[in-house]
């Protein structure tokens, strides 16, 4: 924001540009100096002389874009992609939830391509963000990057003390609320967390999804309090959108014939345990997942290598290595 840190002249008549196009005096501007011009001016304005802008370092190409421009998949993705899980792991551990997992938030580093986590806006305790729901501060709806069963929570316990409604009863209104009007937000979002949870080898159709509701309604009856119930929910919420996140890319891959059939079917099964709509069954500790039979006797294991964990925070840039005695401390955001 200094005029020091422009290689332009401070003269607001003068560039350091050869373009005879630029000139400053007339108000226009080239490519060169436009931006050092835009902050000149933003800083003349007296009423914005308490506001700053914070920029941060090209952190890389985002998920979201690397999977959808095909040419740029590479096996190193899978390579890196332990990260992730580790990173997760490291929420997990510091009891926090970064509730947006999802491609477009996360980035590979120019020329490592090493995975990391971006966007912690809604990062929250996740003892204190139960309490919100229960509480009624927070209401849970369908979303595309949540468990099945937050579309439901807050409607099935509007009270803490509340009786859970799940019965077969529920599951069928459910069902035609989601499925009837295709242009509702329910049914958008239920549907595209479907599709990121697909299996190419045995595509879900309206029969299976219909079932897997009901099944995620069932589990949902196996606690015995709101409490429990949101508490299992919260703990996943990471897991869950990171096996989505995980099964889109790979579906991305098979789509291009980037990997075999054997290597799909091993990794799907993995994401498919972290996406599974039964609460019961839904695989979401980190130690079990990380430590899962895929990573160490198949032909996928030689794609994990030993982590190495970054983390883009607002306030802090830090690196936190799994593989050293004495890694960096955790950023104060995490303690």
């Amino acid at each position: 924001s200094s005029s020091k840190s422009c290689s332009s002249s401070s003269s607001s008549s003068s560039c350091s540009s050869s373009s005879s196009s630029c000139n400053s005096s007339s108000g226009r501007t080239c490519h060169h100096c436009c931006k050092y011009d835009k902050c000149k001016k933003y800083e003349d304005e007296h009423e914005n002389k308490r506001f700053r802008l914070l920029i941060m370092e090209y952190g890389g190409m985002d998920l979201k874009t690397y999977i959808d421009d095909k040419k740029n998949l590479s096996m190193d993705f899978w390579t890196n992609a332990r990260n992730l899980f580790d990173g997760v792991q490291l929420f997990a551990k510091h009891n926090l939830t970064h509730r947006d997992i999802k491609p477009a938030n996360i980035l590979l580093k120019p020329k490592t391509n090493q995975l990391v986590y971006i966007d912690f806006g809604l990062t929250d305790d996740m003892t204190k963000f139960k309490q919100k729901i229960l509480d009624g501060i927070k209401t849970t709806k369908f979303h595309w990057t949540y468990p099945f069963e937050y579309g439901f929570a807050s409607s099935a316990y509007p009270t803490a003390s509340s009786a859970h409604p799940f019965d077969k009863k529920f599951a069928d209104k459910l069902c035609k609320k989601i499925f009837t009007n295709k242009s509702s937000d329910e049914y958008k979002h239920v549907e595209k967390m479907f599709d990121m949870m697909d299996d190419r080898l045995s595509p879900l159709n309206r029969a299976t999804k219909t079932a897997m509701i009901h099944e995620s309604v069932e589990s949902a009856r196996k606690f015995d309090s709101a409490d429990k119930f949101l508490e299992s929910m919260i703990k996943s919420i990471d897991t869950f959108s990171l096996g989505l996140t995980m099964n889109t890319t790979l579906n991305a891959f098979y789509d291009e014939h980037k990997i075999d059939d054997s290597f799909y079917r091993e990794m799907h099964a993995l994401f498919a345990k972290m996406t599974n709509l039964n609460m019961i069954e839904r695989l979401s500790d980190l130690k079990t997942i990380i430590s899962s039979i895929l990573f160490k006797n198949s032909g996928a294991k030689a794609f994990f290598k030993a982590p190495c964990i970054t983390l883009f925070s607002i306030s802090d840039l830090r690196w936190v290595r799994a593989d050293v005695p004495n890694p960096t401390p955790v950023p104060k955001s995490f303690s």
